[in-house]
């Protein structure tokens, strides 16, 4: 199949280390698929821009992946620069795809809610089928942190996005456990077929992880202690996943 990934952040992991979508892209192409990953010409965390002049997109292919850095403005911080950062990824997605060859499948991922939008209406245009993944909950991780109310306007707003983008799609595939709970805690079961939802998390490559066990080893004698109790957390360190209370947990 030819398989278009929309990442707004899936730039190769040399310049912003996000390694599931070139990890999930070179499994595809090792089972015979042609893939193209579509991200924003903006690197997160950083300044730079892989477009420094006024061309609208950038080809580039590396490790057989195809990627396509789509002409985005800078920002810094959650404010308004990144907001407009997000509407023109989207949007250019709409404008630019008619320069590739169509696609068989399209996998869109929700670093925002945005990015789903424009794997639909493509999905629909080219007659692809549509896959929308779940990285992260939009609106309820905002709410959850106190960002927004869960019955203001914005919330409501991305609720329904979510929900239309859920009943839509061929498949879901979630990064997280607990997919099918989170959709009947809606009351969205109803509407959206629970057999269409998927948990596919990061998973391990044997390869770079026994590489990684040889070359960095560390000698701490807490660690190595047999008569120590050891607790291991191997999650993100954000704000979203409140270490604090994780510590408090451990500590109890």
């Amino acid at each position: 199949m030819n398989i278009w990934f929309f990442n707004h952040y899936a730039v190769p992991p040399w310049y912003y280390p996000l390694y599931r979508p070139y990890k999930f892209a070179k499994n595809l192409i090792e089972s015979g698929h042609n893939v193209t990953i579509f991200a924003a010409s903006t690197v997160h965390n950083s300044s730079e821009n892989l477009i420094k002049d006024n061309k609208q997109y950038k080809t580039e292919k590396s490790d057989k992946i195809n990627y396509v850095y789509i002409k985005t403005s800078n920002y810094d911080g959650n404010g308004i620069d990144r907001i407009i950062n997000m509407i023109q990824y989207s949007l250019k997605l709409l404008l630019v795809s008619k320069y590739f060859i169509k696609p068989d499948l399209i996998i869109a991922t929700s670093v925002h809610p945005l990015t789903w939008l424009a794997g639909y209406f493509l999905s629909k245009k080219y007659d692809a089928r549509f896959i929308a993944e779940i990285a992260d909950l939009w609106p309820e991780t905002l709410v959850a942190m106190g960002r927004i109310k869960k019955n203001s306007i914005p919330a409501k707003i991305l609720y329904a996005i979510e929900k239309f983008i859920y009943e839509k799609a061929d498949r879901l595939i979630f990064t997280m456990s607990g997919g099918v709970d989170y959709i009947r805690d809606k009351g969205w079961d109803k509407q959206i077929d629970l057999n269409k939802v998927n948990y596919i998390n990061n998973g391990i490559d044997l390869e770079d992880f026994n590489k990684n066990a040889y070359t960095f080893q560390v000698n701490d004698k807490d660690i190595l202690s047999k008569n120590i109790f050891k607790i291991m957390y191997t999650g993100s360190l954000g704000e979203a996943n409140m270490v604090i209370k994780i510590l408090q947990t451990a500590k109890v």
